[in-house]
C-alpha cells in the first residue's frame, strides 16, 4: 500500500490531488541502535561451538541501511569469506553498523551462510524483508527500529511485514531499541486552542545537542492511525519562552483532520555543517492547533547516528521506550546489558511494556 518516489517540490501538489493518492509524506527513516561483540562467551556460545553447533546450514539475513568496509572485515577474518549480498542502490551505504552487527552473528556462529541486506527507508523496508524471505533465511537479524507509523501496540505496515515473514517460519530477532534516555511519554493537560499543551511537570522537553548532530524528534498521541481528529503542532525553540517568531527554529504542522496519523516530526538539518545549528540547549514544544479534551503522548528524539549526539532529554521517562517493531508479539526482541555486568541493564536500553500491556523486551 505505500509507494516510494523522487519528486521535486513543485510537483507534490500535483502528486497529493491524483485520485489514487491519499497522502503524500516524506518516507520514514529507520535508526541504528548499539551494537557490541563481546556475547560469544556470556551466552555461553563457545561452549556449543565446541560441541559442534556452529548454525552450519542455517541461513541467516542481516538487515540494516550500511555495511560499509565489510570487505575489510572479510579480509581480517571477522566476517565469512563466502556470504550475499542485497543492497539497495547498488552500495554498501556510508554506515558501518550492519557490518558489525554481522559480525556479532558470525562470532556466535561462525558456520552459518550469511546475506547483508540494504534498505533505507520503511518502504524499501518491506521489499529487503521478502527478499531475506525469499533467500530462505531462517533467522533475521534487525538492529534497527522506527517511531512513526505505528502507537507501539505490534500495529502498523512495519509490523504487518515482520508478522508475514514470521508466520512463513522465520526467527525475527529484533533490538528493543536505545530511547530509555531519550524517551518521554505522560498525558497532557486541556486548554484552548492555539496554546502550548501542558505537559508534566513542563510545558516544554530541553534537548541538548553538538553542533552539526543528525537530530529527529517524533512526537505521537493517542489517537487512532489513519483516523486523527486532534490537531498538534511540533515546535523547536531557542528559547523555553518561545515567544516570537524569531525563537522557533523548525516546526511541523501537518494536518489532522479524522483521516491523518497523530504524529509530528522534525528533522534538524540547519547549521554550517548540517544537523544541529548549535551546541547548546533546544526546547521541544506542542502547540493545540485544533484539539479537543486531553491526549497521552510519546516523544522520540533520535538520531541516524548510533553516537551520542543528543546528549541529554529532559524529562525523559524509560517506560513504553520500545522502538518499532519491537514491540511486536512475533518478534524475538533483546535489550542491552554491558559484557562486563551482564545482569545490569544498559540505562540507555528501551523499555516496555508496549502500549498495549505486553511484556517486552523478551
Amino acid at each position: 500500500g505505500l509507494v516510494q518516489a523522487q519528486a521535486d517540490a513543485t510537483q507534490l501538489e500535483a502528486i497529493a490531488d491524483l485520485t489514487a493518492v491519499r497522502l503524500v509524506r516524506r518516507p520514514y527513516l529507520p535508526a541504528p541502535f548499539a551494537v557490541t561483540s563481546e556475547g560469544v562467551a556470556l551466552i555461553n556460545a563457545s561452549a556449543w561451538q565446541t560441541a559442534g553447533v556452529t548454525g552450519t546450514g542455517v541461513k541467516i539475513a542481516v538487515l540494516d541501511t550500511g555495511f560499509a568496509g565489510y570487505p575489510a572485515r572479510q579480509s581480517g577474518g571477522d566476517l565469512p569469506v563466502s556470504l550475499t549480498t542485497n543492497f539497495a542502490a547498488g552500495a554498501e551505504g556510508d554506515s558501518n553498523h550492519g557490518a558489525a552487527v554481522a559480525e556479532v552473528v558470525y562470532d556466535v556462529a561462525p558456520g552459518a551462510e550469511l546475506r547483508l541486506v540494504k534498505y533505507s527507508t520503511d518502504v524499501d523496508f518491506a521489499v529487503a524483508a521478502d527478499d531475506a524471505a525469499n533467500w530462505g533465511a531462517k533467522v533475521i537479524v534487525h538492529a534497527m527500529g522506527f517511531f512513526q507509523g505505528g502507537p507501539g501496540n505490534g500495529t502498523g505496515a512495519v509490523n504487518a511485514k515482520v508478522n508475514a515473514v514470521t508466520a512463513g517460519g522465520v526467527l525475527w530477532v529484533q533490538a528493543a531499541g536505545d530511547q530509555a534516555q531519550r524517551h518521554w511519554t505522560g498525558a497532557s493537560s486541556d486548554g484552548p486552542n492555539n496554546e502550548w499543551v501542558g505537559f508534566n511537570p513542563a510545558a516544554s522537553h530541553k534537548i541538548t545537542a553538538t553542533q552539526g548532530a543528525p537530530v529527529e524528534i517524533v512526537v505521537k498521541w493517542n489517537d487512532p492511525y489513519g483516523a486523527s481528529a486532534n490537531d498538534y503542532d511540533l515546535l523547536l525553540c531557542a528559547t523555553d519562552a518561545c515567544l516570537n517568531a524569531a525563537d522557533v527554529l523548525a516546526d511541523s504542522r501537518d494536518p489532522q483532520d479524522g483521516t491523518q496519523n497523530p504524529e509530528e516530526r522534525i528533522t534538524l538539518t540547519g547549521g554550517p555543517v548540517g544537523g544541529a545549528p548549535f551546541t547548546g540547549d533546544y526546547f521541544l514544544k506542542v502547540k493545540r492547533f485544533k484539539a479537543t479534551g486531553t491526549s497521552t503522548f510519546h516523544i522520540h528524539v533520535t538520531s541516524p547516528n548510533p553516537s551520542p549526539n543528543v546528549l541529554s532529554f529532559t524529562p525523559s521517562s524509560a517506560e513504553k521506550s520500545l522502538a518499532i517493531p519491537a514491540d511486536n508479539a512475533n518478534a524475538f526482541v533483546i535489550g542491552a546489558v554491558n559484557h562486563a555486568s551482564a545482569t545490569v541493564i544498559e540505562p540507555f536500553s528501551s523499555l516496555g511494556p508496549t502500549i498495549d500491556g505486553r511484556i517486552k523486551p523478551d
